[in-house]
């Protein structure tokens, strides 16, 4: 999280306020528009946020981001699912140690 929010504020630090604005408004709007996809599907997509620091690394729900460890570091990225309890549809990836 700390690094994607670090990338948008130097991203937007170069703006003018205005400009940043429209360009964090843009950005809100898509996101809004994927999340609503997303509930609207049938069943509604589902992304799952369980992994935490020290969990075994599971090649069956996640890609490796960094090190090939057997323990998770970080979430990078959730995976989805079609439903909760569904069919995997993308891995997520995390950091591993």
């Amino acid at each position: 999280m700390y690094l994607f929010q670090n990338f948008i504020e130097s991203k937007l630090q170069d703006m003018s306020k205005e400009k940043a604005a429209k360009t964090a408004k843009r950005y809100i709007e898509k996101c809004v528009e994927i999340f609503w996809m997303m509930a609207i599907h049938d069943p509604p997509l589902h992304v799952e946020f369980t992994a935490k620091h020290g969990d075994k690394f599971n090649d069956q729900m996640y890609t490796s981001y960094s090190n090939s460890g057997g323990k998770v570091e970080r979430l990078v990225w959730p995976p989805l699912y079609r439903g909760v309890g569904g069919v995997l549809l993308r891995k997520g990836v995390v950091a591993t140690l």
